[in-house]
């Protein structure tokens, strides 16, 4: 059987690329500028660092049941309910911009850690299901590279 190939799928590889960028985005962006965090908030460098280490340890707990989700509830929806969580965290991250707020910035990190869960585990899922057998490795290299554009160091 030919899977049949919608040009719409490079559209939706974009877009994946996008979401994906958007989530790396929220990972190291206390982290680039911790002398800044830890005068505002007034906490050591340790507490700054955990804001990237929690990306990490969030993996391992979750990686599993969204795998899971993944197989039994399909792609869009773990991508849908990926994009939800990334926004939400985001959101709350927006909301802590006062000195007494490091708790609840943690919380939106924490909260975006999640998200990043389900979007790492997206590239081959989408490649497999919506690219022909000669443009597998292609697109499932171009969906990984969304989430790594992000970390390029940028000068201007």
């Amino acid at each position: 059987m030919e899977t049949k190939l919608y040009k719409r799928r490079w559209l939706m590889l974009f877009l994946f690329c996008i979401y994906s960028m958007s989530n790396a985005l929220l990972w190291p962006q206390y982290i680039i500028i911790s002398n800044i965090f830890k005068r505002f908030y007034g906490i050591d460098n340790m507490a700054v660092t955990w804001l990237s280490l929690i990306y990490f340890l969030t993996y391992i707990p979750f990686i599993v049941p969204v795998t899971w989700l993944l197989d039994r509830r399909g792609l869009r929806e773990v991508v849908l309910a990926g994009s939800a969580i990334n926004c939400v965290g985001a959101w709350i991250k927006t909301g802590t911009a006062h000195p007494e707020g490091f708790a609840v910035t943690f919380l939106g990190q924490f909260v975006c850690s999640v998200a990043s869960v389900f979007v790492l585990g997206i590239p081959p899922r989408l490649a497999f299901l919506w690219f022909g057998e000669k443009e597998v490795s292609t697109a499932c290299s171009i969906g990984v590279l969304g989430n790594q554009v992000s970390r390029l160091p940028v000068s201007f």
